[in-house]
């Protein structure tokens, strides 16, 4: 990225300044040019009256009767170099005075005299003669009409352009004898008002000048410095987070910059001891989410996120949800003697750290009272009286435990406060049983064995109140009815427990609708049969409801290790059916998604049939490398093709149907 010039407001304020100062020295040039007009026209009137009355006084002094018609050649000589000495004395071009025969349209000078040798003779031309009258200007006019002030008047003529100033004589009754003209060069005027004006607008120049250069140093010194001194400190502090250098202000008054500067200091101060108890905190949140990570993979290690279990005469699948990455549900299921089953399951008050160490507590000393070959109910006295003598948080669980007599056909179970179990006993319902007290809560409460029959093909599911209390965005709860409802339809086989659990599972995914779990979740199935499963020929295949979930692969695995065994050929059939479960939830749009396996002579038959999309996978062409294909799946219908011995597509019935066929002794 190319770096942009940076704009100074030194610059900015220059360009500024000098926009005003030309705005400004171009109005007072023009004021100043009028001024200085103005200037030379009251001198120039002023001179002209000083003139007029030194000439008038010489007049009434040279010839106080006819005004210079009697006067001899030096007395005239005598007077003309008064009047040359007068046009000297105030810088005028001619000064004369004459009168105007108004009868004979004559003009007759008395004098005419100029400082100028050349002019001064050419002048006398004028008092020699007559001069005619073409018109009478207005300001003579005015004079002869009795209007006795000072006329002003610019003339252009042959003999130049010249600027005139008329005093009328009077004798002494007052009235009007003759016109005293002074004629000032037109040139010189304009030379004097342009002095002036220069004068003027130099004085301008200099002042507005000198004002800049003070302007700009203020600006330098109180905004530019500090300005500067705060972007090399927030720089300083953007890149490497320390405060670099402050800026030392001359001035003992805080103005408006430096309270900007000074609260970028404070600000920097604070967003350090900020940022330190950011990384205080980070440093703390990553060490807890360490020892969370621990408790979870220990907690995985006491509760595993899913099991399932087949023995001789009886199947138990089971999973657990944490609300949060701990969780307080628990289960277990372990085998005690030849016969007996022990299953149980628990739900701690609280979520979190506390729920997860109060759930291993009470989970490892039920499980050792069990172990130890006590009943239900003796176990659970025993743990509720060691818990309430070791609970400082005053946290307390729910529990249901149960040992299963698979020779006798018969389960004797205590109850501590838990949901009730749904029994599979010819339909799905609720077993109707005493609910107890939870342990934690008063030590000297007496829990009791309850006995009833379970003989071969039946079920049994227990779970915790996050199954029944998980809401959607509607906050509605799922309740034991939808659960029931989920579960009808399962048969008491050797698939059933898996079948049972995954399909609470996908009902509660479906019905929260993405929503946050608000509490964790246990569900464990227990079903038990009458003789141990044989393992199913291809014809023998039964159709298994699978949820159109990643979950299904659970149900799959329980299904085919129950088959197949549990051997290297076999994770190689996982692995292929892993990958079509994943195509069939990912692309497929399907809504009913089912499979069977059996073997025969060797061959292990897997089956998956869905409503979904209608696609082919024994059309992929090992050689395909485009992107999109391999996004959709190619890669995982590759590794299908490499796991399984032959692949057979066919459609029917609107539904995808997929046998894969596997070589076990391979």
């Amino acid at each position: 990225m190319k770096n942009k010039k940076h704009k100074s407001i030194r610059k900015w304020v220059v360009i500024s300044f000098m926009i005003t100062f030309l705005m400004s020295l171009a109005i007072s040039s023009a004021i100043g040019l009028r001024t200085a007009y103005k200037d030379v026209m009251r001198e120039g009137e002023s001179r002209a009256r000083s003139c007029g009355e030194i000439t008038s006084y010489f007049l009434r002094y040279w010839d106080s009767g006819n005004l210079g018609e009697t006067a001899d050649e030096y007395s005239y000589m005598t007077a003309r170099m008064l009047t040359r000495n007068y046009c000297m004395g105030f810088q005028l071009d001619y000064l004369y005075a004459y009168r105007i025969d108004v009868a004979s349209g004559k003009r007759k000078y008395v004098f005419c005299s100029s400082a100028d040798e050349e002019k001064d003779e050419r002048a006398q031309g004028f008092v020699n003669g007559n001069a005619s009258i073409d018109y009478l200007l207005p300001e003579e006019m005015a004079i002869l009409n009795g209007d006795l002030s000072i006329q002003h008047i610019y003339l252009r003529n042959q003999y130049g352009n010249e600027t005139t100033w008329l005093v009328p004589y009077l004798d002494e009754e007052g009235k009007l004898k003759a016109f005293i003209g002074m004629d000032f060069s037109m040139e010189s005027e304009k030379r004097m008002i342009m002095r002036a004006f220069a004068l003027n607008v130099l004085a301008i120049f200099f002042s507005l000048s000198f004002g800049l250069a003070v302007l700009l140093a203020l600006i330098g010194r109180r905004i530019i410095k500090p300005i500067n001194a705060a972007y090399e400190s927030m720089i300083c502090f953007a890149s490497s987070g320390e405060h670099g250098k402050k800026f030392a202000f001359d001035s003992t008054g805080k103005d408006e910059i430096e309270r900007i500067v000074l609260a970028f200091e404070k600000m920097k101060g604070d967003i350090n001891a900020y940022l330190g108890n950011i990384d205080a905190l980070t440093r703390e949140k990553l060490e807890t989410d360490v020892q969370i990570d621990v408790a979870r993979r220990i907690q995985n290690g006491l509760v595993p996120e899913t099991m399932t279990k087949n023995g001789e005469t009886f199947s138990v699948s089971a999973l657990t949800r944490p609300a949060k990455l701990v969780g307080g549900d628990f289960y277990d299921c372990f085998a005690r003697g030849a016969n007996e089953v022990c299953v149980m399951i628990g739900d701690i008050s609280g979520k979190g750290i506390s729920a997860a160490m109060f759930m291993a507590m009470t989970k490892t000393m039920m499980r050792e009272k069990l172990m130890a070959g006590l009943s239900p109910a003796d176990a659970l006295n025993q743990a509720n009286a060691e818990l309430c003598a070791a609970n400082p948080e005053g946290l307390f669980a729910t529990v249901f435990a149960a040992v299963f007599d698979l020779s006798e056909g018969e389960m004797v179970f205590s109850n501590a406060g838990h949901t009730p179990p749904i029994a599979f006993v010819d339909d799905v319902s609720l077993m109707e049983l005493d609910s107890g007290m939870a342990l934690g809560l008063f030590d000297d409460f007496a829990f009791e064995n309850h006995t009833m029959d379970f003989p071969a093909g039946y079920g049994m599911l227990v779970y915790t109140d996050g199954v029944t209390e998980a809401t959607n965005p509607n906050r509605e709860f799922f309740g034991s009815g939808r659960l029931m409802d989920s579960l009808r339809g399962v048969k008491p086989d050797e698939n059933a427990a898996s079948e049972a659990v995954y399909r609470v599972r996908n009902a509660v995914e479906i019905f929260c609708q993405g929503s946050e779990p608000f509490d964790d979740m246990a569900v464990l199935a227990f079903f038990s049969f009458a003789d141990a499963p044989q393992k199913r020929a291809v014809g023998d295949s039964k159709w298994v409801g699978l949820p159109v979930s990643l979950a299904s692969f659970d149900i799959v695995k329980g299904a085919i290790i129950d088959v197949a065994g549990d051997n290297v050929a076999t994770k190689r059939v996982l692995l292929a059916c892993d990958e079509t479960i994943a195509n069939v939830v990912r692309y497929s749009e399907a809504t009913s998604f089912k499979f069977a396996c059996g073997v025969k002579n060797g061959i292990l038959e897997v089956i998956f049939s869905d409503d979904g999309i209608p696609f082919d996978p024994t059309s992929y062409k090992s050689d395909s490398k485009e992107f999109e294909f391999l996004d959709q799946g190619g890669m995982g219908i590759g590794i299908m093709l490499q796991s399984c011995s032959d692949m057979e597509y066919k459609r029917e019935d609107n539904s995808n149907m997929l046998v894969l066929r596997f070589e076990l002794d391979v």
